[in-house]
């Protein structure tokens, strides 16, 4: 009868400690869990600012074999009424690419070239934060392409989010709506 009471004190004891040990446990893994997804976190974010980073990189070099030939003619004043032409479309495609961003793209950014270098004044506004990654913008740039008119002195092509958060594309020529579409 003693040795089943010794070892029925035992008992307690040793569940006691193991559950302490559990649960000590636990919250350690508890803790590692929660260090790896924030290191995932900050690993992911890292890389966006990379990639971003590759993106500017990128964006600067194009810039530079877009103008590098064209600055130093005009530094060394050999340019002529042609390369001036060529200059002044240069210049609205690098606006573009800051101010419409997402209207970038072909076909329309063809269009809008023939358009200026016929003297068009052609302005592309992107109102749409994320046009340029959402699937509808190229059914709405070829949409702009086919509704450009010809022979207009100032087209502005908008894209923008409707009151229904619509990506919604507005093409006026010569102050005249000629057309809109939404996707």
């Amino acid at each position: 009868p003693l040795l089943g009471l010794s070892r029925s004190y035992g008992q307690p004891v040793g569940l006691l400690a193991g559950t302490v040990f559990a649960l000590g446990l636990h919250r350690t893994a508890r803790r590692i869990t929660e260090f790896r997804s924030a290191q995932r976190l900050t690993l992911a974010e890292e890389s966006r600012e990379v990639a971003a980073q590759d993106r500017r990189i990128e964006s600067i070099e194009l810039l530079k074999q877009q103008t590098e030939r064209v600055l130093q003619a005009i530094a060394s004043g050999e340019l002529g009424e042609a390369d001036r032409v060529r200059v002044g479309i240069l210049e609205a495609e690098l606006r573009d690419r800051m101010r419409g961003r997402g209207l970038t793209g072909e076909p329309l950014a063809s269009a809008v070239r023939r358009l200026r270098e016929r003297g068009a004044d052609v302005r592309l506004l992107d109102d749409a934060v994320d046009a340029g990654t959402h699937p509808q913008t190229q059914r709405l740039l070829e949409w702009a392409v086919a509704h450009m008119p010809d022979a207009h002195r100032e087209v502005v092509v908008r894209l923008f989010r409707d009151t229904d958060d619509q990506l919604t594309l507005s093409l006026i020529a010569d102050d005249v709506v000629a057309g809109t579409h939404s996707s």
